[in-house]
């Protein structure tokens, strides 16, 4: 089964470094740091394990919504949350990826292009830039990324 996870491409504008999207949630912030569950593999409990031991005596809290498949570690200071962003930690033989969240109550607008297959992702970032940049800010440009190989 092939794994997909949102990543930022908004790197291509900035020469900046790709990594996985903010992702929106009730109570997101730059504190709220979450993993998908099914990236996990089979023995998600060990995991979680995995990580927590990771961070040492780092307090946060941590939620399992079981709904969303997903696990939040909310952390009491940017520092902490940034640790485990940049942290590299391995489970199953799997580099696992994180995302920080942001909240419902930022003023959002989301654009959705269905299928971009036929034409390379660069193009439609600098297209989208031209287009979208005089009316604000893009906070971010994503797309589904399989863990498996390359691709979008």
């Amino acid at each position: 089964m092939k794994i997909f996870i949102l990543y930022s491409f908004k790197y291509l504008l900035d020469k900046g470094k790709g990594e996985a999207c903010k992702r929106i949630c009730k109570g997101g912030s730059d504190l709220k740091i979450g993993i998908h569950l099914h990236s996990l593999g089979e023995d998600q409990e060990a995991g979680i394990r995995t990580i927590t031991n990771s961070l040492g005596d780092t307090l946060f809290n941590l939620y399992i919504d079981n709904g969303a498949g997903i696990a939040y570690f909310t952390f009491h200071s940017i520092e902490d949350a940034n640790l485990l962003l940049k942290n590299e930690i391995e489970h199953a033989g799997k580099k696992l990826s994180f995302f920080q969240t942001i909240s419902y109550g930022e003023k959002l607008t989301f654009i959705h292009i269905p299928d971009f297959r036929v034409a390379h992702i660069k193009a439609v970032v600098e297209e989208a830039n031209r287009v979208l940049a005089p009316l604000g800010e893009i906070k971010d440009i994503g797309a589904w990324k399989s863990t498996d190989c390359f691709g979008v």
